[in-house]
């Protein structure tokens, strides 16, 4: 197989039939699809990528994929913008949900936790290159893509990636900006954390993260935290529509009613997201397209047909990609 497939191009028969994308009625296929904004990401950044995350790195799918072992250890690196983030998102929840208890953390533990955890990163990484082997240990230390690929400038881009990860903490816990924030997600009535599940009118799965979510006097706020800057809504829009989706149908609110939010901690700014009736329908109709994609790819995914996922070619997606090592166009691109 030396072709390559977009998603409408039509492939040779004989594909089609090893495929088996045809054994299946379209809505069937469809309904199987469980779509996520970070899965619907991947797909748009790279398809290259989509695959080794969803198939070649899968251990249930994609059973003749030669290279399964390596994807697999490959999908456990992080980069240094996922892993901050990541760490942020424990720190604020574990905050709120302690607060609830009436169990106070102030800045100090919070910030020494934050730093604690990064530091073991950076420490189990820079110890760790070229003998890693990932554990199933459930709190063990990430690698770091970027000392993984023995980036000469790994530690002090970590290291600048910590500051701003201290500073974001210091700032959820001082800015009057976000009281609001604090107060409401201590309460007993808020969701941190949840997860969400989307059905009625969309025919595939849809599942997601709220951040934080409460309800006062019939309206409802969501909150998407984020490490960087404002850089404007963007394609992210999906992302906080699908949200309130979910308001709609598990808050019980209107869509007027809904407040949808993300809070940008390096430029301390709050992005309010327009909700409406309107809004909610193009994202339902943007979800289901997706979701067809996926289902037209689903069949190659599963045979190993990894000459159906191009890849992106894009220096600044493929320095950031953990699948670096097994794909040839990423190393030529960021090698160049």
């Amino acid at each position: 197989m030396n072709y390559q497939l977009s998603f409408f191009d039509s492939p040779p028969a004989n594909e089609v039939q090893e495929s088996n994308v045809d054994q299946t009625t379209r809505a069937e296929r469809i309904s199987k699809i469980s779509w996520s904004y970070s899965r619907r990401s991947v797909m748009e950044k790279c398809l290259r990528n989509y695959y080794y995350e969803y198939y070649g790195g899968n251990k249930r799918t994609a059973t003749q994929e030669p290279n399964k072992q390596l994807i697999s250890q490959l999908k456990q690196l992080k980069n240094r913008y996922a892993r901050t983030g990541e760490i942020l998102h424990l720190v604020i929840s574990t905050y709120l949900r302690k607060a609830k208890q009436e169990i106070i953390w102030d800045e100090n533990r919070l910030v020494s936790w934050g730093k604690d955890l990064f530091g073991k990163d950076l420490s189990f990484s820079q110890s760790s290159i070229g003998n890693w082997k990932p554990t199933n240990e459930k709190y063990s230390p990430s690698m770091l893509s970027e000392f993984y690929y023995q980036d000469p400038s790994a530690l002090v881009k970590c290291l600048s990636s910590q500051d701003r990860l201290v500073a974001a903490i210091v700032s959820f816990m001082n800015d009057p900006l976000y009281s609001e924030f604090r107060q409401k997600g201590s309460q007993g009535n808020s969701t941190i954390e949840g997860f969400i599940k989307i059905r009625p009118h969309i025919p595939c799965l849809v599942d997601g993260r709220v951040d934080l979510a409460y309800i006062e006097d019939s309206k409802a706020t969501i909150v998407d935290w984020k490490l960087g800057n404002e850089d404007g809504i963007g394609d992210d829009s999906l992302q906080l529509a699908a949200y309130g989706l979910w308001a709609v149908e598990s808050l019980k609110c209107r869509a007027e009613s809904i407040r949808i939010c993300k809070v940008h901690f390096s430029s301390q700014k709050i992005v309010d997201f327009e909700c409406n009736i309107q809004v909610l329908n193009l994202a339902r109709a943007r979800i289901m397209q997706d979701a067809e994609r996926m289902a037209f790819l689903e069949g190659y995914g599963k045979n190993a047909c990894v000459e159906a996922f191009t890849p992106c070619r894009q220096t600044a997606i493929c320095q950031q990609c953990s699948f670096l090592a097994i794909c040839d166009d990423g190393k030529e691109i960021t090698y160049a």
